[in-house]
């Protein structure tokens, strides 16, 4: 059977496409097929002295100490569940944020500048500033030792550390998303707005029945994403307190554990258990976007 040039060329170009696609698919059997499988294995295993059984005892220490009022588990939780909300908090306000900016209201070019500043600079830089500026020491502080007050130990004292992180996590992640909006909000046609002046809309109803549906794939995909990272909400905790003064949140007591190489099999229990909770409410919050993409007219 005689092979044509046509045949030689497709010939030609699959092997070019696969030899391209190889390094990406043995990267991804190495480092998420096996990874996950071999971790999978590892949430079943529990480590006794001298040997290892299987069952499901780090299943069930994990849900024991989730009883437990007071323990890390409990306290990670409940944190890691206050930054998931807070992200949509940061979502919101980086909308409102980024429609007033799109207004060019006074000084918009300065503000502009301000939000986005600190997703420019390098993340420890910026947590170093910030330290200093709440810090005893700092211009704050000082300032309030000419009125006879003393600053609080912000990120020393359970009673301030949480909300400290969540002033800082608020301010830090309003650039990057304040971003996008203008972007989705630029492409809105002038005339939309023009009409909408006409009629005298408020900028409440603007925003809420002009910017959202017009810019609703931007926001879904933001909604969608907070989602998907639901157990990963951990704040900069990282930077600022290690964990310390009630701050754990569960991905940051995962990286310690992994760090430390210390309980590895009850981490991977609990990945496991993360993902059984975070898979179905993405599927239920994905379809639920779906429906509203298919109302809209998206």
């Amino acid at each position: 059977m005689k092979i044509t040039a046509l045949q030689k060329r497709k010939a030609k170009r699959a092997f070019f496409m696969a030899v391209m696609m190889l390094p990406a698919l043995i990267g991804f059997s190495v480092f998420y097929v096996y990874v996950n499988f071999d971790s999978l294995l590892m949430a079943f295993q529990v480590r006794g002295k001298t040997d290892v059984s299987w069952g499901m005892g780090n299943f069930t220490y994990f849900f024991h100490q989730l009883t437990v009022p007071d323990s890390v588990f409990t306290q990670a939780i409940r944190n890691t569940a206050i930054f998931f909300v807070l992200g949509y908090v940061q979502l919101l306000m980086s909308m409102l944020v980024a429609y007033f900016l799109f207004k060019k209201i006074f000084g918009y070019k300065f503000f502009r500048f301000v939000f986005y500043m600190p997703c420019i600079i390098m993340a420890t830089a910026t947590a170093s500033l910030f330290q200093y500026i709440i810090a005893r020491s700092g211009p704050i502080g000082e300032l309030l030792k000419v009125f006879g007050k003393t600053m609080p130990p912000l990120l020393s004292d359970s009673a301030y550390a949480n909300k400290t992180l969540m002033f800082y996590c608020l301010f830090y992640g309003v650039g990057g998303n304040m971003i996008l909006f203008l972007g989705s909000m630029t492409n809105v046609s002038p005339e939309v707005f023009e009409a909408a002046r006409l009629d005298g809309v408020s900028w409440f109803r603007e925003v809420f029945q002009i910017i959202v549906p017009l810019t609703w794939p931007t926001l879904s995909v933001m909604i969608l994403q907070s989602v998907v990272g639901l157990t990963q909400a951990s704040g900069p905790v990282f930077l600022f307190t290690q964990g310390a003064y009630n701050t754990y949140t569960v991905n940051y007591w995962l990286y310690e554990q992994l760090l430390g190489g210390i309980n590895l099999e009850i981490s991977a229990a609990i990945g496991w258990c993360c993902t059984l909770v975070t898979f179905p409410i993405a599927l239920i919050v994905k379809r639920c976007l779906d429906r509203i993409d298919e109302r809209i007219g998206v």
